[in-house]
């Protein structure tokens, strides 16, 4: 029987709704503090549309640099998932 860990840690970032400028920017900083580009990039993208003042673009080119730099790790991850799924049938 595999063992299962008795704990979980859980974040939960929701979506902006009827947001105001503040709010979306504090989605943007935690969403790049819990490393989540994506949802940054889409939050960025509903503010531009949003308030169409500029004050987004900043954040918009910063998070796409941020993927950029990220996009090398993928294949390490992956082969990372593969070794452990490889492993997870031996047991102690």
């Amino acid at each position: 029987m595999r063992t299962s860990p008795g704990w979980a840690e859980v974040t939960y970032l929701r979506q902006p709704l009827t947001a105001n400028k503040r709010q979306l920017l504090l989605l943007i900083v935690f969403g790049l503090i819990e490393k989540q580009y994506g949802f940054a990039l889409e939050v960025a993208d509903y503010g531009s549309a949003r308030f169409p003042d500029g004050s987004f673009d900043q954040w918009k080119s910063e998070i796409l640099s941020r993927i950029k730099n990220e996009k090398w790790k993928i294949p390490l991850v992956i082969a990372k998932r593969q070794f452990n799924k490889l492993l997870s049938g031996i047991h102690d």
